[in-house]
């Protein structure tokens, strides 16, 4: 088989992965058992390829099935061969100390999701630019979290989720959400973040008003999708989301109570509960990041505005 980057293999790729079609071999002048049955000549068969979005080559003729097969196959060998490099390299912020992880919630989601996994990763904290490897500020930006596997480089804090969900499958994530849940995930930080950088005293209540209305909506979620676990898909497993909500609610229960005296309303008692089960999984409590360092991060953001 030949060998494929990572990256190509797992773009997209996981949703082959359930695929038990079989390539149909024609001879010369036979019958496909899929296609009308008529003598085939291979102008015919290239035509029906295309109509299909199979292939013929090499004498063979692929259907799409058969090509999901393949590729599947492909990506198999790939999470085989994933066990068995030498462990991943995440590059992120550091702390205040120059050396020790930093305040990042984008790298702690990330963190968060190969600890889940039960991944080895090797933690490269870089202070500055100087700090950074020459290939990242030249190939990629020096964007960080960055997560080096093998000869592939991944950013962007989701892209390394997924990526890290698809070459290690166990155990398994909840599924994503959609719909209102995703959107009051997804709105949630700007507000929280836009309310600790305010140095405005005149501006706290609106921009308190933003946050409180952004934490209505995930307990509004979470209470009215309560199965038998207690995370944001109603799963005993987590999720992306999981993963990204809980260092961002790390960030607000430190920093907001800080720098605002900020603390969520009380009858947001759904959203009490999840905050309650994910600081305990141990895959969030084993990576986040220390008070002093949300604190130092924050404070160098307000300085900023």
């Amino acid at each position: 088989m030949r060998s494929i980057p990572f990256t190509l293999l797992w773009s997209g790729a996981a949703a082959l992965l359930s695929s038990t079609s079989k390539t149909h071999n024609l001879p010369r002048g036979g019958l496909s058992t899929t296609w009308a049955k008529k003598q085939l000549k291979i102008s015919d068969w290239a035509e029906d390829a295309k109509e299909s979005g199979g292939v013929y080559r090499d004498g063979e003729f692929l259907t799409k099935e058969g090509l999901e097969a393949e590729r599947a196959a492909e990506a198999k060998a790939a999470m085989a061969k994933a066990q068995e490099t030498k462990p991943p390299e995440l590059f992120l912020k550091a702390g205040p100390d120059g050396v020790s992880p930093g305040d990042c919630p984008f790298a702690h989601l990330d963190r968060m999701m190969l600890a889940y996994k039960g991944v080895e990763v090797v933690l490269r904290p870089c202070a500055n630019n100087e700090a950074k490897p020459k290939w990242l500020l030249d190939g990629y930006e020096g964007k960080m979290p960055a997560l080096l596997h093998d000869s592939d480089c991944i950013v962007e804090s989701a892209d390394i989720a997924k990526y890290v969900d698809f070459f290690w499958p166990s155990p398994a994530c909840a599924a994503p959400l959609e719909g209102a849940g995703a959107e009051a995930c997804s709105s949630f930080f700007p507000a929280v973040a836009k309310f600790i950088k305010n140095t405005d005293p005149s501006a706290d209540a609106e921009l308190e008003a933003g946050l409180v209305k952004a934490l209505e909506a995930i307990d509004t979620h979470l209470a009215a999708n309560k199965g038998d676990g207690p995370f944001l898909a109603g799963s005993q497993l987590l999720g992306l989301e999981d993963c990204s909500l809980a260092p961002k609610l790390h960030h607000m229960h430190v920093a907001a109570k800080h720098y605002k005296s900020f603390e969520p309303p009380a009858e947001l008692r759904a959203l009490a509960a999840y905050t309650e089960a994910v600081f305990a999984h141990p895959a969030f409590a084993e990576t986040k990041a220390t008070d002093e360092a949300v604190i130092w991060g924050w404070g160098n953001a307000r300085s900023l505005k």
